[in-house]
């Protein structure tokens, strides 16, 4: 294991940074996905602040700039979410 591999950001299936830059997605202006307009809550812009991993299906979950609400997109739905491990720390 390398030590780049080491110091990833992830818990329970979820990781937290970007594999380009290793910077938290949450404060990664660069590589960070952004969704305009998406959140379901105030039509704000969602922020990927995690990615999930097989063990969660694949699911991403994006934090709206404007709201400050968690949500999560999988299957092609984006639903609002509690926080799960992980994510008071980097999300």
């Amino acid at each position: 294991m390398s030590a780049a591999s080491e110091k990833r950001a992830w818990r329970a299936g979820v990781r937290f940074d970007c594999p380009d830059c290793g910077a938290l997605l949450r404060d990664d202006h660069e590589h960070a996905e952004r969704l305009p307009g998406a959140c379901p809550k105030c039509a704000g812009q969602l922020w990927l602040v995690g990615k999930g991993e097989q063990l969660v299906e694949f699911a991403k979950w994006y934090r709206c700039e404007a709201c400050d609400g968690l949500f999560m997109r999988r299957r092609g739905e984006i639903v609002p979410t509690k926080p799960r491990t992980g994510f008071a720390e980097f999300a």
